[in-house]
């Protein structure tokens, strides 16, 4: 048995041209949710500055997943949720930052 706990919310983010945003949105994720078991899917729509991998470095759980095209918000949802791994999928867009623990 693995001592990994299991993924329990997949936060999935569609990137496209709101790069600025991103690093208050994981900080409130980290501030407010540090013990929630999550993975955060950023999925960067060819934007003109590409969300630096860096980010995952940065913070837990993040995996950046550069796009080959802009395939549009919806579409670009759907393969955020085909990799998710979680129980639970959230859908979050860049500009949105946590104010209290509300996921949980």
């Amino acid at each position: 048995m693995s001592s990994e706990r299991a993924i329990q919310v997949s936060i999935i983010i569609v990137n496209y041209h709101e790069e600025q945003f991103l690093v208050p949105l994981l900080e409130s994720l980290q501030k407010y949710e540090a013990a929630l078991s999550r993975e955060v899917l950023i999925l960067d729509n060819q934007s003109r500055t590409p969300v630096p991998a860096l980010l995952q470095n940065k913070f837990e759980h993040v995996t950046v997943l550069p796009q080959s095209g802009n395939e549009g918000f919806g579409r670009t949802n759907n393969t955020g949720m085909r990799l998710a791994k979680g129980k639970y999928l959230l859908l979050m867009n860049p500009d949105m930052l946590l104010e209290s623990s509300c996921i949980s």
